[in-house]
């Protein structure tokens, strides 16, 4: 190759860098679908704590939220007056009582975040079929964007309770960075 030629395909990557960015798509993609198994699937915070459940405080649950049919109630008479809100959910004496109604282990105290499935859906983005999609602002700039005012107060809530579990762990960041670098290395031999 000669040095015409090298600098030739060295344009053409910085071109197709400039137009696309392609290793910050896919290190962007790759680790949203890393960190989206990690809370929803795994139940995990940025440091690898496993989430964790206090099994005596009492929980309301949207029917639309449960894989196994609900039917809106109330506490039990004797407790306290329920409110406005929660009229249109059910009422669960505590989380491991909640599990144990739809079928799922109640022995230990892990939280399974896979049936929060509209929170899901809304920080995966799906665009095209089932796989995490990140939002694109720019060719260099990849975003999770939150759509519903809900699911960013959710975040919030899950934040200050479980240890910033939307923020990316350590793993995730090198993953981001090793991605990158390997599919950068790999458009540079292939213009070469």
């Amino acid at each position: 190759m000669t040095i015409d030629e090298f600098v030739v395909s060295l344009k053409t990557v910085r071109d197709l860098i400039l137009k696309d960015d392609p290793p910050l798509k896919l290190a962007s993609y790759s680790v949203l679908a890393l960190q989206s198994k990690r809370i929803f699937t795994d139940g995990k915070s940025p440091s690898g704590k496993t989430f964790s459940y206090e099994s005596s405080n009492e929980i309301y649950i949207y029917p639309s939220n449960s894989p196994k049919k609900l039917t809106p109630k109330g506490k039990p008479n004797g407790k306290r007056k329920v409110e406005k809100i929660n009229r249109k959910m059910t009422y669960f004496s505590s989380y491991q009582a909640y599990k144990s109604y739809v079928g799922r282990p109640t022995g230990g105290k892990f939280v399974s975040f896979e049936n929060i499935g509209e929170l899901k859906s809304d920080f995966e983005n799906p665009q095209s079929g089932k796989k995490p999609e990140p939002t694109k602002i720019d060719a260099h700039e990849y975003q999770v964007k939150l759509k519903k005012e809900i699911n960013k107060l959710k975040v919030e809530n899950f934040n200050s309770r479980y240890d910033d579990m939307f923020k990316l762990s350590d793993f995730e960041k090198a993953e981001f960075i090793r991605i990158a670098k390997a599919e950068f290395i790999k458009i540079n031999k292939i213009s070469i």
